[in-house]
Parts: structure tokens; sequence; C-alpha cells
């Protein structure tokens, strides 16, 4: 998705980053349409959520990266980073994405390394999609035709 917003230029929202490159760090301050939501500033609220997706074109691709989740969650990931997203902050975003605007997802970055490791990542990713196509049916069955 990075080279998607970088050459482009498509605005993208960013949710529970925790650390960024150096140069992704000049790609946003020579005026990458990025908006960021910092983990540091949204983990464990959820006043965040409708200006994350105010701030997004009505139709999405959601790109899940499950480094973004807390490892407490996917412990086996490719980066482990304390300080993810949990699962109520997660789900409460897929949720009201789902009532509000037209999404595609795609589930990421993950490695597996034994048959736990896959296990967890499959339960993991079905259970994210589960969500947010649950909340994408909910949410045709009550617009009107």
């Amino acid at each position: 998705m990075a080279r998607v917003v970088k050459d482009l230029r498509i605005p993208s929202v960013q949710v529970g980053i925790r650390s960024i490159s150096a140069d992704e760090a000049r790609a946003i301050a020579d005026g990458l349409p990025t908006k960021i939501f910092w983990a540091r500033d949204i983990v464990g609220k959820m006043d965040w959520i409708d200006e994350a997706i105010d701030g997004l074109t009505e139709n999405v691709y959601l790109t899940i990266d499950i480094d973004g989740l807390d490892p407490s969650i996917v412990p086996t990931t490719g980066t482990p980073e304390p300080g993810g997203l949990g699962w109520y902050e997660t789900l409460a975003l897929i949720r009201k994405l789902a009532e509000r605007r037209t999404s595609s997802v795609w589930i990421s970055s993950n490695i597996p390394t034994s048959n736990h490791t896959i296990l967890l990542r499959s339960f993991v990713q079905n259970w994210y999609t589960k969500r947010l196509l649950i909340s994408s049916m909910v949410k045709r069955q009550r617009s009107p035709e």
C-alpha cells in the first residue's frame, strides 16, 4: 500500500502505527497524503475512530497488517512490537467502517514458523474477516433498496 500512496498519491489513513523508517518520515514531511493515528495516542480509546473514518473516501480498501496488533494477540508476527492495537479497538474500527463505507479487505504480514503459528494466524485472520463481513451484511440489510 505504501507504493500506492506514494506513487499514485492516493490518500490513506494509517491506524496503530508505532514506528516509521527515516524514508517514511521524509515522505510524510514532503506531503505524502496520509493521516497517521499513532498507537500511543489511540490504544485503549475509542474517540479517534470517527475522525479516522471521516478522513476516508467513500470506497475503501482496508488492509490489516497483523504487525499493527499487539503481540499479545499474535505473538508470532514477523515484527512484534509492544503497544499495538487490541481486539476491541480493531473491531470497533472495522464495525464503524463497515457501517459507513464500502470496503474490501486484505490481511497481511505474518510469518508461519510452526503449526501453532499457522493455526493462530489463521484464527486471527478468519475472526477479523468474519467480523467485517457480518458488519457489511448488517449494513446492507439496513440500507433501503
